[in-house]
């Protein structure tokens, strides 16, 4: 496992998203997905491609990977490959987050009432399935998302937190706040931070990263770069600057060698 090698600092997970973590999993998970991930998990604890960054575990995938919202080119379409994570990702909530949701239900409803064609009736936890655990998906995409007039896909709680003036992170869901990164919880309080790519896909039963366009695309710029600010939120000012030096060092140690085009 490879470390920073410079003066140790304190990064930890924001304390919000910490407790989101610990809350367990419904156990209806599928027995392929679970065996995928285990053998993935311990090759990660075993620190094959991960770094240590200050005491937090970085799968080297997030170091390379390349990220940006792209909404024109994921809206769903009739016989498409391409996938978004509007559409196609599912997301549980947990009990902090639908209480978060329903503290503010009749502002949503009367805000997508005159913006979303799909709800006809928002009344309730007119957001939720009918389980009442993960954001309904009426039409195929999250009730949350948004097809604006150029056929983009958007999400209406980012309008609505601007609106009234909250937080993103005080309204939407952090499964959504994070895409495409993904946290781990460990051991003795290790956390372990990747990256939706080919090596782990299957282990959340999702599609492939090269379905998803805002991950496709190697000509989009650096996730460390496009998600600063919310690998800031996770883990503390600076955590994202960390990062970026040390996928610096590995594109350098690559041009030494002749390994790639160095671009960075």
């Amino acid at each position: 496992m490879k470390t920073t090698g410079k003066r140790p600092k304190t990064f930890r997970l924001n304390s919000k998203v910490r407790r989101w973590l610990q809350v367990e999993e419904p156990e209806d998970a599928d027995d392929s997905c679970e065996d995928y991930f285990d053998r993935w998990l311990e090759q990660k604890e075993n620190g094959k491609g991960v770094v240590e960054v200050g005491s937090i575990l970085v799968d080297q995938s997030v170091l390379i990977a390349r990220f940006d919202c792209v909404p024109e080119r994921c809206a769903p379409a009739r016989g498409r490959r391409r996938r978004s994570c509007c559409a196609d990702v599912y997301v549980p909530l947990t009990v902090a987050e639908k209480r978060r949701l329903a503290g503010v239900r009749n502002e949503l409803a009367a805000h997508l009432s005159r913006r979303e064609p799909r709800l006809k009736c928002a009344e309730g936890r007119f957001y939720l399935d009918e389980e009442g655990e993960t954001l309904c998906r009426p039409g195929g995409r999250c009730v949350f998302s948004l097809l604006d007039g150029r056929g983009r896909i958007r999400c209406h709680l980012h309008g609505f937190a601007k609106k009234h003036k909250l937080s993103q992170s005080d309204i939407q869901p952090y499964t959504c706040r994070i895409f495409p990164l993904l946290l781990i919880s460990l051991e003795h309080g290790k956390i372990l931070l990747t990256v939706l790519d080919k090596s782990n896909y299957k282990s959340w039963n999702t599609y492939s990263p090269q379905r998803f366009p805002c991950l496709a695309d190697p000509s989009l710029p650096p996730l460390v770069q496009s998600m600063a600010k919310t690998l800031d939120w996770l883990f503390g000012k600076g955590f994202a600057r960390e990062l970026s030096r040390f996928r610096g060092r590995d594109e350098g140690v690559k041009r030494e060698r002749g390994c790639g085009d160095g671009r960075s």
